[in-house]
This record gives structure tokens, C-alpha cells and sequence, in this order.
């Protein structure tokens, strides 16, 4: 039975893709001179912080990092949304007693920033970020370890997520993979990353649940007939 939902934050449960994208390109314009490509916007989705300004500052990807972080944060509430959807599912999972918790590759502050601005933080009970762990996604270190918090097993987890680190991280750790169709992939990007399951709105995440417990129930029966 599926028992827990674990998500990415940014570009999943919030849409700070428009904070991202201003923030890589301004810090782009200081150090390369230039806006980044959608390739290059895309290439950098999902990835960590130091590996973001290590491609854009290169030598001064230290100090980038120091500074985008307080950009970031001065320029998040005024940038940051909801996804339409994403309270009415959280309310759903909570009332049908999922579990609910995060990983993501962001750290702990401009996470607790985002859940505050949403009034999220209610429906999440664990929260793995880059400061709780020695390898960020798309290594699965953190899922495993908030499976470990969970009491779970791998086939009791669905991941969702909007990267490619996220889906190779989920798959990497033996759960399944949920892709959100609102990610700034390509569709070709989103085809080569093969998710067990696409989705286009969030409520589709409690059929999938529904859908992979029934059959689960059911293939239990027949086993026991």
C-alpha cells in the first residue's frame, strides 16, 4: 500500500520558477555578461545551489552562493504562488491520513520561508533539505533517509517531483516517480526521464494512490484465494 507522499518544494508545491529564473539571470548578467539560454535554465533546474553558481560564477561561485541566497530571500514573497490545486490535495492526503514530507535540494530557510508563505508547514510531519544531507538529489540519500523516519519501505513511497535530479534520485531509491506536467521540462526532457506516473493536475496524485492500492488489495486477495 502506498502510506506516504514525499515531494520536491520549489517548482512542485510552490511556483517559484519565476523567482528562479530572475535570480539566475541577474546573478548571470554579473558574472557571464549575458542571460542564460532556456537550455542552460532548464539544465539548472533542480540542481543545488553551489552547482548553479559554480556554472555561472565559476571562481566566485562561494561568495554567489552567499548572495543569491540573500536575494533570494529579500525577492521570495513577492515572486512566489501557490500551483493552483496543490492546498486541496494536501487537505485530501491529510484527511485520508497519508503521510506527508519533503525532500528537496533547497535549504532549510528558504524552505521554512516558503512553507510560511503558503501555510504549508501543517501538512508536513519530516523535511529533508540540503543542509541534512552530504550528497543532494539527484543522489537518493534523501529519500532514504525520510524513509528511515517514516518506517516505510520503498514500494509504500510516491515521489513527486519536477526535475530530472528528482526523478533519477526516486528511482534511485526504489520508490516510485511522479513527474508534474507544470515543469519547466521539455517534452522531450520529460519522455527520456521515464516517470512511472505524469501527471497534469495535482488531485491526480490521490487517484494514483487509490489506483496502486486497490490493484494492490486486490492481487492480495487473489493470493490468499
Amino acid at each position: 500500500m502506498i502510506k506516504a507522499v514525499i515531494f520536491d518544494f520549489d517548482g512542485t508545491l510552490i511556483n517559484t520558477n519565476q523567482l528562479i529564473k530572475i535570480g539566475l539571470n541577474k546573478f548571470s548578467q554579473k558574472y557571464l555578461k549575458r542571460k542564460l539560454s532556456e537550455l542552460e535554465l532548464s539544465n539548472l533546474n533542480g540542481k543545488h545551489l553551489s552547482e548553479q553558481m559554480a556554472y555561472i560564477a565559476g571562481d566566485n561561485a562561494s561568495q554567489a552562493v552567499i548572495d543569491f541566497k540573500r536575494w533570494y530571500t529579500s525577492h521570495h514573497d513577492a515572486y512566489a504562488t501557490g500551483f493552483i490545486g496543490i492546498r486541496e490535495l494536501l487537505e485530501i492526503l491529510k484527511h485520508e491520513k497519508i503521510k506527508m514530507g519533503i525532500v528537496t535540494n533547497n535549504s532549510s530557510q528558504p524552505l521554512k520561508q516558503g512553507l510560511s508563505h503558503l501555510a504549508y508547514g501543517k501538512y508536513f510531519t519530516h523535511l529533508i533539505t540540503s543542509d541534512n544531507v552530504k550528497r543532494p538529489k539527484p543522489d537518493p540519500e534523501g529519500i532514504l533517509n525520510i524513509l528511515k523516519m517514516f518506517d516505510l519501505r520503498p514500494d509504500e513511497i510516491l515521489y513527486v517531483g519536477d526535475s530530472s535530479s528528482d526523478m533519477r534520485a526516486a528511482k534511485a531509491a526504489g520508490v516510485l516517480a511522479c513527474l508534474v506536467d507544470w515543469t519547466s521540462l521539455s517534452d522531450l526532457e520529460k519522455r527520456r526521464l521515464s516517470p512511472d506516473y505524469m501527471i497534469h493536475r495535482p488531485f491526480e496524485i490521490f487517484h494514483i494512490i487509490k489506483k496502486i492500492n486497490h490493484e494492490r488489495m486486490r492481487d492480495q486477495k487473489s493470493v490468499l484465494a
